[in-house]
């Protein structure tokens, strides 16, 4: 078992915080806006509004402009009195407005300090300005992640969270784990940028909510909604190097309660690169077609959504000679997700929710005159309920049991093996807010494997106000996660080089501990 040890100190600036401030807000149809931006003016304190489009922002001191925007509606910047505590608010469509006044943007890096888990969230404006073309060119503006090639020859990308590899990293796509196993090679290349509307980072172990995989911190992408994105985009890329992009989107409300959305995207690399000339490629050609269609479903405190995506990727390599060496990957990859919420008691938040996904990913690759075909067939079911305990809201409450399934089938030259993992859990989160200063987030979660037996992941999050626009945190959680040696690491296989692999391999562990502070600098 392999015990990894992190220590993590940030150091972060952002505003003051006094006391909490809620609202709800709707459209012009008494609807409910889902993913509203709420953000104190000029600065990055904000939040998004839920799926019943309610949200809960902290107060700050010398500030009472709030500013409301949602794409399609007019923004509205509100004047907040002390004794304002649930605000309603309605914001006017775009398309009944003589002209669009720009007054101000919102920050593209958000650091949210109203949560005990430290997270950052990239949003859409940061993602305009970066121009990246998928997720893996998203955080070239952010600090806190690092990505590189882990392989130039088959341009596998990897990210370092806290100085450790991507695999200790834990993917999510709105709350749903995402590219493990085989789609973890090139999965960052999977998600288009103009798909994206933002991402949230948490440094650490997070939520058991979400699994027990957590070791150096979570990523968690956010598409596109069809309830606030423009009818129709389109995007087109070219390059001097012959890569060219294209980009669809499209959006529409069938009636006052479902709304669907249709994501497209293509690109091929049509030249071979060789800038030193040394008679290989400086990185694979890659074509790549991919397509999602989401949907969604709201109405008297019920949300679902659904969605499905496909991709193809044929990725090639090597030797510009002909009859020279050559890499050729061809990926297949198709999953589906739902999810379903309903609101019991608005009161109290109280709700039940239950998300499940299934993933088929099938990778054929040559290295040379070595052969690595694999199939990965995944299955994710979570579900929860969470309410607060009391009226005053001090004590909150989420508990649930989740199950993840997977089957992979290997062919490595002569060599086949099928391995299979089922591991069903539960889990219970405990949240105790105190004195407008102490926020306690305690969580445990135990799971089974056959291989592994039971185990547990215990985890901790503190909130400390020590004074004010001073917010410190510390964190100490466990995490796991399992080795799939050549699912991982088939890139390696371009070398040629002979693979040995220790037999008997078990789950690694780990625990991390962080220490962060955000302050205020007048």
């Amino acid at each position: 078992m392999k015990i990894l040890y992190t220590l993590c100190v940030g150091l972060l600036l952002s505003l003051p915080i006094h006391a909490q401030l809620r609202g709800t807000v709707f459209g012009e149809k008494e609807d409910p806006l889902i993913g509203a931006n709420i953000y104190w003016e000029n600065t990055s304190i904000g939040v998004i509004s839920s799926i019943q489009g309610d949200f809960d922002i902290e107060r700050i001191k010398n500030n009472n402009k709030l500013v409301v925007s949602y794409l399609g509606y007019k923004s509205d910047t509100l004047s907040v009195f002390s004794d304002d505590k649930n605000l309603t608010i309605k914001l006017i469509s775009a398309a009944q407005l003589d002209e669009v006044q720009v007054s101000g943007r919102q920050s593209g890096l958000v650091s949210f300090r109203s949560t005990a888990i430290q997270t950052q969230e990239i949003s859409s404006a940061e993602l305009c300005r970066a121009a990246c073309c998928n997720l893996s060119e998203s955080f070239e503006t952010n600090p806190s992640v690092d990505v590189s090639f882990s392989d130039a020859a088959t341009g596998a990308k990897q990210i370092r969270l806290l100085g450790l590899p991507g695999i200790y990293v834990q993917m999510i796509n709105e709350n749903i784990p995402s590219f493990r196993g085989l789609g973890g090679m090139y999965g960052l290349s999977y998600v288009p940028g103009t798909w994206m509307d933002g991402i949230q980072i948490s440094k650490g172990t997070s939520s058991v909510s979400n699994g027990y995989e957590s070791i150096t911190g979570q990523i968690n992408v956010e598409y596109k909604k069809p309830q606030r994105s423009d009818p129709l985009s389109f995007n087109l890329f070219a390059g001097s190097e012959g890569r060219f992009e294209a980009n669809a989107d499209a959006a529409t409300f069938v009636n006052k309660n479902l709304s669907t959305m249709l994501f497209l995207h293509g690109e091929k690399d049509t030249q071979h690169i060789d800038k030193n000339e040394d008679g290989f490629m400086d990185a694979p050609q890659v074509e790549q077609y991919s397509a999602f269609n989401r949907w969604n479903y709201t109405r008297d405190g019920y949300t679902a959504q659904f969605g499905a995506r496909g991709l193809y990727e044929e990725r090639k390599g090597g030797q510009t000679a002909p009859n020279g060496y050559k890499i050729g990957i061809e990926t297949v990859r198709a999953d589906a997700f739902m999810k379903h919420g309903l609101e019991l008691n608005e009161k109290k938040e109280t709700s039940i929710g239950f998300i499940a996904n299934g993933v088929f990913h099938r990778q054929e690759s040559v290295y040379g005159i070595q052969t690595y075909n694999a199939s990965q067939s995944s299955v994710y079911l979570n579900a929860l309920f969470q309410t607060h305990l009391t009226d005053d809201e001090a004590h909150f409450m989420k508990a649930g049991a989740g199950f993840q399934g997977d089957v992979y089938d290997e062919e490595w030259n002569s060599l086949t093996e099928q391995t299979t993992y089922a591991i069903p859990g539960v889990f219970a989160e405990y949240t105790l807010k105190l004195l407008d200063k102490w926020v306690v987030l305690a969580g445990l979660r135990a799971d089974y494997s056959k291989q592994e037996q039971l185990f547990y992941t215990p985890r901790l999050h503190l909130k400390y106000m020590p004074l004010e626009g001073v917010v410190m945190r510390f964190s100490v959680g466990k995490g796991y996660r399992t080795s799939n040696v050549l699912v991982e690491n088939n890139n390696l296989l371009a070398s040629s080089r002979e693979s040995v692999i220790a037999p008997d391999l078990h789950q690694e562990s780990a625990w991390n501990i962080g220490v962060n502070t955000m302050f205020d600098i007048p």
